[in-house]
């Protein structure tokens, strides 16, 4: 074909040169740097593989493995998009990454060393057979039914679930992902090994990452502070989460190892029933951890990270969304509060930017923080702590999409109120202890946070009445002074007084109010009224009361009903009164 495109062309040389005197082609696509962490692993263990690649423009980039004494590419990936994936290895693995373009490929290769890895050899184990039936494909959960029969072996193990077996038996197993079962038989000989791979129907399917702290791992108590209970949430059908060694489960309480009652399981049992999809949950919170222990690069944020690209991979779809509850450790100093958006953005937008199809944020507002004399919490119940919280409170409000700047006397510094930020508020539910949602209260929150994923992220049809609960819209000073107006965005249900909740400030000193209540002429508003006129400087700040008490849901906060649910306006305002010693005097501080 080219001689005779020269041979019939006799003008394309010079046609060609011209080109060329014309443009200069760029440099084609390098690969600088391919590696793998760990590069030795034990069998059925996870590697993470990283990559860079210059001069990317246009080209594309292509995963391959190729595991030992085979020649056959076990697999084959586009990642032009990515700069790592985590991978499971099961026996000793070759995995080149070639680089693409017009003007040039470039490949490298890094190879993974599994710890015992053997075909066999003279004297090794015989494994006569080794099926599974069915291999599918087959439906997420169903009964599939391993058998096998070995020789001359003194030990047999089965991956996963993993640990020892019979010499010759079977097992039943419930994959809820397509997955490769291994069997390995040793001696003093050697090793043999056989694989089995059953294929899980591909149905539709949603994937989301949870982390924070212990709020988002699930420290919640029933009352009376056992557990579980006959209330403990109970498992369904179609939804799943990731265990600690990375297998695919059915989700059930405590959803997080050592904990106890969480949002989790109910959150992904509300996606499962409005959207008919089934719904995979990657738990990743810790107990305990502030910010500057989840920043970019540290071992929180990396575990996270790559347990939710594991996961990914393993189901081939993206993360739908990540869902997020930490602030309470940074409640406990000036400095933690100061940094405590600027921080929590790089961390949100870690995982926006990280992971592949940039899923949204749904962070849930802090809840309360109590106080009183009779709980016995030392280092825990500070009175005044409340106050911090607020600060805090006030600046996740101002990072929701479209958070309404008003001014309410005393703004936060800062706010990154981006487009995929989207916040659930948790201020009126019961608490177990002084800072800890209780279990009814994380179920609840579970519905809440569903609803806002349903309502601000989610673009397909799904089965109820989702929406956003009411939100700030404005404050305004009317009849003289006499009257303070809280315009909000739905019509909200009545209560008593909101006890507790609503503080006016004139001139930094509180105001005692002639009648609080919803505005009988327009159920969007309160109507806040005083017997003589307000003329200084007016601020106005909506939080929990810090004295409500365990396991009390505070009914009195402002509220409108959504599709049947329950949702409480945004806390707002930052304190006027002066904050507790920094840092709080008896409070635990993260690391301690």
């Amino acid at each position: 074909m080219i001689r005779y495109l020269w041979g019939a062309c006799s003008w394309l040389p010079l046609l060609v040169l011209a080109l060329t005197s014309c443009f200069e082609l760029g440099a084609g696509p390098r690969i600088t740097e391919f590696w793998a962490d760990p590069s030795t692993v034990e069998p059925g263990e996870t590697v993470v593989l990283s990559w860079q690649v210059d001069n990317l423009q246009g080209a594309e980039v292509i995963l391959e493995a190729t595991e030992a004494g085979s020649d056959v590419v076990s697999l084959r990936a586009p990642v032009t998009d990515q700069t790592r994936m985590a991978v499971t290895v099961d026996q000793t693995t070759t995995y080149r990454l070639i680089a693409s373009g017009i003007t040039g490929t470039s490949s490298r290769e890094t190879t993974v060393s599994v710890t015992g890895d053997s075909s066999g050899g003279e004297g090794a184990p015989t494994i006569s057979f080794f099926t599974a039936s069915p291999t599918g494909p087959v439906e997420a959960g169903e009964t599939v039914r391993l058998q096998w029969a070995v020789e001359d072996a003194d030990r047999v193990t089965l991956d996963p679930p993993g640990g020892s077996v019979a010499v010759s038996g079977s097992d039943e197993v419930q994959p809820f992902a397509t997955t490769t079962y291994t069997l390995r038989a040793s001696n003093e000989s050697g090793t043999s090994r056989a694989t089995v791979r059953v294929e899980v129907k591909a149905g539709e399917r949603l994937l989301f990452l949870v982390a924070g702290q212990s709020n988002a791992s699930g420290a919640g108590l029933e009352e009376g502070g056992s557990f579980p209970t006959s209330q403990t949430e109970q498992p369904a059908d179609g939804v799943f989460m990731l265990s600690t060694d990375r297998k695919w489960v059915q989700a059930k309480e405590p959803t997080h190892a050592g904990y106890k009652h969480s949002f989790l399981l109910r959150f992904g049992k509300e996606v499962q029933a409005a959207t008919g999809m089934d719904v995979y949950l990657v738990p990743a919170a810790v107990g305990g951890s502030a910010l500057d222990q989840w920043q970019p690069g540290s071992d929180h944020f990396d575990e996270a990270l790559s347990r939710a690209e594991f996961a990914a991979n393993s189901l081939g779809i993206p993360v739908a969304a990540v869902v997020w509850f930490q602030g309470e450790s940074d409640t406990k100093s000036g400095s933690r509060r100061r940094g405590f958006v600027e921080n929590t953005d790089a961390v949100l937008q870690g995982f926006h930017q990280q992971l592949e199809g940039s899923p949204q944020i749904v962070f849930v507002q802090l809840s309360k923080r109590l106080w009183s004399q009779e709980l016995d919490e030392p280092g825990d119940n500070v009175e005044g702590h409340n106050l911090a919280y607020q600060v805090i409170r006030e600046e996740q409000r101002l990072m929701e999409a479209g958070a309404n700047r008003v001014e309410v006397g005393s703004l936060a510094e800062s706010s990154y109120d981006r487009a995929y930020y989207h916040m659930a508020v948790a201020h009126d539910l019961p608490m177990s202890d002084a800072k800890h949602v209780s279990a009814a209260g994380q179920r609840y929150l579970g519905q809440r946070i569903a609803n806002t994923f349903l309502s601000a992220i989610w673009q397909e049809d799904a089965q109820g009445t989702f929406g956003q609960g009411p939100r700030l819209e404005g404050l305004s000073l009317e009849d003289g002074g006499h009257t303070v107006l809280v315009n909000t965005t739905l019509p909200i249900e009545p209560a008593a007084d909101y006890d507790g909740y609503f503080t006016v400030f004139e001139d930094s000193e509180p105001r005692t109010p002639n009648g609080i209540g919803r505005d009988p002429t327009d159920p969007t508003r309160i109507k806040i009224t005083f017997a003589a006129p307000l003329s200084g400087k007016v601020e106005v700040r909506y939080m929990p009361p810090q004295g409500t008490g365990l396991y009390t849901w505070s009914d009195q906060a402002v509220h409108a009903n959504v599709g049947g649910l329950k949702l409480p306006l945004p806390a707002f305002g930052m304190p006027v009164e002066e904050l507790p010693a920094d840092p709080i005097p008896g409070v635990r501080m993260p690391g301690e």
